[in-house]
């Protein structure tokens, strides 16, 4: 059974972040899900999604905030809201596996 990975992004970046997640192994959902996840990705330019993010980290998944440039105030508040990661958006687009667990 594939772990399974929440996914919370714009529809323009979702085609790409899915292959780097199903090149990964992971079955993916999109967030907010009442499915337990092993990690969660969270474009914070979305919007609403602090909710999101701090539920899944009090569920104990790791959860990485990506955002076009995120500032200190926004990776200060993302870390208190149990983010493991507060990258930019280029990052996450370029290299999913170098910020989610590995499953080798």
């Amino acid at each position: 059974m594939k772990p399974i990975a929440g996914l919370r992004c714009a529809d323009v970046d979702a085609p790409r972040l899915l292959e780097q997640f199903n090149a990964l192994g992971y079955r993916v959902l999109r967030l907010p899900t009442s499915e337990a996840v092993s990690v969660g990705v969270v474009d914070l330019d979305s919007g609403g999604v602090d909710p999101i993010v701090m539920d899944l980290a009090t569920a104990g998944s790791q959860v990485v905030v990506f955002g076009s440039d995120p500032d200190d105030i926004q990776q200060s508040r993302f870390k208190a809201l149990g983010a493991t990661a507060v990258v930019p958006k280029r990052m996450v687009l370029e290299n999913l596996a170098a910020h989610i667990p590995s499953l080798s």
